[in-house]
């Protein structure tokens, strides 16, 4: 059996066939422990140093990185920083040789001045468009929008958003 063979058998065990109340870290961790010590570790192979992307001073959160499918070398991330005004908005940047190098941050605009943004998540089509969404919404939660941009050119820069839910 392989980690990934495992890894799906516990999920189905704690995710669906577990009732909601038993779903707690007190089960989950000893279970996932006694999957690694039967299989073993997951392998993977590292190409390289950990590379701070982000820049910032103060908070930066929820990292989303992608890779395109179409070229392992071309990286995408977006994640949630401080915009200057204690507000929080998406960053995005990109590498196109496997994250030696990186573009300029990219800001992503509020729709609506004084909003703050949350929960980054892009995903490429078969065209090779790339697709950013995340919230906007008034940090006291009373308003606010699910958005998607799309990128033509593998997120270097983005179209207009879209909004999904008011």
């Amino acid at each position: 059996m392989n980690v990934r063979s495992a890894l799906k058998i516990l999920h189905d065990i704690c995710f669906h066939l577990l009732p909601a109340r038993m779903r707690t870290r007190d089960l989950i961790l000893p279970a996932t422990l006694l999957l690694l010590l039967t299989v073993g570790p997951p392998s993977f192979t590292a190409y390289g140093q950990d590379t701070r992307v982000s820049e910032g001073s103060f908070f930066e959160g929820e990292p989303f990185l992608t890779q395109n499918p179409a070229d392992p070398q071309h990286l995408v991330v977006a994640w949630m920083g401080l915009d200057g005004l204690e507000l929080i908005r998406m960053q995005v940047r990109v590498s196109l040789d496997g994250g030696t190098t990186w573009s300029p941050i990219q800001a992503i605009p509020h729709i609506t001045p004084g909003y703050t943004m949350a929960d980054p998540s892009m995903a490429w089509d078969s065209e090779g468009n790339l697709y950013l969404s995340y919230i906007d919404y008034h940090p006291a939660g009373t308003s606010g929008k699910a958005l998607v941009r799309r990128s033509e050119d593998g997120g270097l820069t983005w179209a207009a958003p879209v909004e999904v839910i008011d």
